[in-house]
């Protein structure tokens, strides 16, 4: 089985240093990204089999991020992961639902998040 590879997008360093060192220790490819200019910048250069997000970002928020995904034919079938604290208004639930392939909500037990990643690549694989 191939290494896959995951582009984590987080604003907050700790968390997107601690998110990194963890999928990597668990025999992921990361792709560390601090906002979502740097995850659209990163991806022409490599495309991952799954993109984590926040949503609540300076610069250009995830809701924002999910659209220029989608919008652009060489990024479109990327699955999404959101990964998010912030309390969601059904619409957005919703909105996001259809774009993506699900929400975490943090904070979340690592092997909560874990069990998240894997049982999505376990449905595609």
């Amino acid at each position: 089985m191939t290494m896959k590879s995951i582009c984590v997008v987080e604003d907050t360093p700790d968390l997107l240093e601690n998110l990194a060192a963890f999928l990597a220790l668990e025999g992921f490819q990361v792709i560390a990204c601090s906002s979502a200019l740097d995850a659209l910048d990163k991806l022409t250069i490599e495309t991952p089999d799954l993109i984590v997000t926040d949503l609540w970002m300076p610069g250009m928020d995830g809701f924002t991020f999910i659209d220029q995904l989608k919008s652009n034919p060489a990024w479109t079938n990327i699955p999404v992961l959101v990964f998010t604290a912030a309390p969601l208004k059904p619409d957005e639930r919703e909105r996001l639902l259809q774009k993506t392939k699900g929400i975490v909500v943090k904070p979340v037990p690592m092997e909560d998040f874990l069990d998240s990643i894997k049982s999505y690549f376990n449905t595609v694989s």
